[in-house]
């Protein structure tokens, strides 16, 4: 069977955006070929490396060896769109005995990649027992060993047999279902009997930084002073994953001291208003506190993910600094299964600026509110429209 590469990346839930056909084929063993620009190339292997799939392909006439490597996981891994290329540009080694069904590779050093990109293909294989055999390459927020039915192997297996990451684009009720069990926690609802907690996100300095965030926080809590008998501030910064940040210990460990200042700082701002710190906590504990959070504002991106993507109920504001803010906006609600809505700053409040040493990418350009006061009074209506909050 021959697929266009359209066809190859047809989702097989195609209303979870979960599970690609080529990768479910190559779990399968199932023999396929691929129809690109007119010509037949057969399949031959596949190795899945750290950010992409990279396919072994032949020609069916010229016999000719191409690579076909995936796009990333923000993607799906998948396949259209993307060049084919000399055998050079592949892995520096197949694997021995490429025949069979292909090993699950998984693990994304990002925790909301793995939510989002990788963790529900996963379960919807185990819910159809589907046999298939998997490796772990890290632990960022769930540990696969605690799933029933799933072979894990070793490391050493990868370069006997074919690979596959498997690819979706939505985190899925399911995954949500998984992730609240390991951690003893619930999405819980906003109660008005009690007093509100408000989650502030520090983003803190480097690439997608806000350029004053400090002032419009300090503003923010100055304004909030009135409601101090009816909210208590979560201060949050950087959630520590499983792996406790791998490779980026060093730079993760930077960036929660530099949260720690700011938050000092804030808290002497807070004035009569309770607060509690949970930047550099680790996930068991941000997860049981942010459970009961009733807004949030945060800055888009994995501060925005960790809350709204594994507590749907949560709704907050994220700071987005693009003229296109509501279509971002709504993009990081559709990316979870029945979120709440999301709320940006009104684009003329906002502006882009510098982009910050080392970095390229147009999308980590710093930014900054051009009207901090209007901005404030706009987060403390939508903090007092949804929270029910009434000032004396």
């Amino acid at each position: 069977m021959f697929f266009g590469l359209s066809d190859a990346d047809a989702w097989i839930n195609s209303d979870l955006r979960s599970l690609r056909t080529y990768q479910k084929f190559l779990v399968e063993g199932k023999s396929f070929g691929l129809l690109i620009d007119g010509i037949r190339y057969a399949f031959r292997s596949s190795v899945a490396l750290g950010g992409c799939n990279c396919m072994l392909l032949v020609d069916t006439e010229s016999l000719q060896e191409f690579v076909l490597k995936s796009s990333g996981a923000g993607q799906g891994y998948c396949l259209s769109g993307q060049p084919l290329l000399s055998l050079e540009d592949g892995p520096n080694a197949w694997p021995a005995y490429p025949q069979g069904p292909a090993i699950v590779r998984t693990g994304c050093r990002n925790f909301a990649h793995f939510i989002w990109n990788e963790f529900d293909p996963l379960l919807q294989l185990i819910e159809q027992k589907q046999s298939f055999e998997c490796y772990q390459d890290v632990n960022s927020i769930f540990d696969l060993t605690s799933l029933p039915d799933l072979n894990l192997v070793g490391l050493d297996q990868l370069s006997k047999r074919s690979s596959v990451r498997l690819g979706s684009m939505l985190v899925t009720h399911r995954v949500r279902v998984h992730l609240h069990d390991a951690y003893g926690v619930l999405d819980r609802p906003s109660d008005r009997s009690r007093p509100q907690n408000l989650l502030l996100g520090l983003r803190g300095p480097g690439k997608r930084s806000i350029q004053n965030e400090l002032e419009f926080f300090s503003k923010l809590l100055v304004q909030l002073q009135p409601l101090s008998d009816q909210i208590r501030i979560l201060f949050d910064g950087i959630t520590l994953q499983n792996d406790r940040g791998g490779p980026l210990a060093r730079e993760i460990q930077s960036r929660i001291a530099a949260c720690d200042s700011m938050i000092q700082q804030l808290g002497a701002q807070a004035g009569s208003i309770p607060f509690v710190n949970l930047n550099g906590l680790e996930f068991s504990e941000w997860l049981s506190l942010a459970s009961s959070v009733d807004f949030y504002i945060t800055h888009e991106g994995t501060m925005q993910h960790k809350l709204a993507w594994i507590f749907p109920n949560k709704v907050g504001l994220c700071l987005i600094g693009r003229q296109n803010a509501a279509s971002i906006a709504k993009w990081h609600q559709n990316q979870s299964q029945d979120s709440s809505v999301v709320y940006f700053l009104p684009p003329e409040l906002v502006e882009l600026g510098d982009m910050p040493e080392h970095c390229r990418n147009d999308r980590d350009r710093m930014f900054r509110i051009v009207d901090v006061d209007q901005s404030v009074h706009y987060a403390l209506d939508l903090i007092q429209k949804e929270c029910g909050l009434v000032q004396a």
